[in-house]
Order: C-alpha cells, then sequence, then structure tokens
C-alpha cells in the first residue's frame, strides 16, 4: 500500500480520502471547508488568526477557533445578534422610560421599577407610575 504524498488522490468515495476531505464528482479529493491541504494531510485552518481583515467575529468580540470553523462570544453583558454583526448591549434597544432600568438575565433584557413606584398592568408601555394603594 502506497502512502499518498498530498490531499488529491483518486478517489471513488469519501472513504478513500484523509481525515477531513471529502470525494469530489471528478474522482479527486479535496479538503473541506475550514481546512487545508498540508502534505497528504487536511488541516483545521486558524480562522481566528488567518482572517485578513482582522478579527472575523467583528469590533469587541473574541475569537474561537475549533475544528473546520470558529465560534465567536462577546463579553458579559454583551450579546452578539442572531444575525451576526458586533457585539452590542442587550439594553440598547430597550427604553425603559423614567423611573425605570434595564436588567440584564441570560439572554433577556426588561424593565425593572425602581423603589416605590410599579407598572400600570392596563398600561404597560407607559413605563412607571407611582405605587397606587387601593
Amino acid at each position: 500500500m502506497c502512502d499518498p504524498v498530498e490531499v488529491r488522490t483518486l478517489c471513488a468515495s469519501d472513504f478513500d480520502c484523509t481525515n477531513n476531505a471529502r470525494c469530489l464528482d471528478g474522482g479527486n479529493c479535496q479538503c473541506r471547508e475550514g481546512f487545508e491541504p498540508k502534505g497528504a494531510l487536511c488541516v483545521d485552518v486558524d480562522e481566528c488568526r488567518s482572517a485578513a481583515s482582522g478579527n472575523p467575529c467583528g469590533d469587541g468580540a473574541v475569537c474561537i477557533n475549533r475544528q473546520g470553523g470558529y465560534d465567536c462570544q462577546c463579553p458579559a453583558p454583551l450579546r452578539l445578534p442572531l444575525a451576526g454583526g458586533t457585539c452590542k448591549d442587550p439594553c440598547a434597544d430597550v427604553n425603559c422610560g423614567r423611573h425605570a432600568s434595564c436588567q440584564i438575565e441570560g439572554e433577556e433584557a426588561y424593565c425593572v421599577c425602581e423603589e416605590g413606584w410599579t407598572y400600570n398592568p392596563k398600561e404597560i408601555s407607559a413605563g412607571c407610575i407611582g405605587e397606587v394603594f387601593f
């Protein structure tokens, strides 16, 4: 049995290729996305270090390399929007109104009234009002 010297070995299926490679329709092996050829092996690309434009996660985010790809994380309490982009404060788009402040719990942002104030259950969007005793 001969050991291949490069990834582009002839193949009939993915089983004929080295780890992290696939067999193309033309019968040649090619490294999967997130991997690059190095001799006869497909090695992980460190997208966090090799990005030509800097951090692929955007400003404020931390790039974490993993096999075949990468993940982005934001320092707490910032969050990365599902659509991608840059790290964002969950309270940035929350308007709590007067006598209230935005609080973050997990992935959610919500408003909390200052002591001595409460929400009118009939009109929550109005913000906090002085406590009414019935």
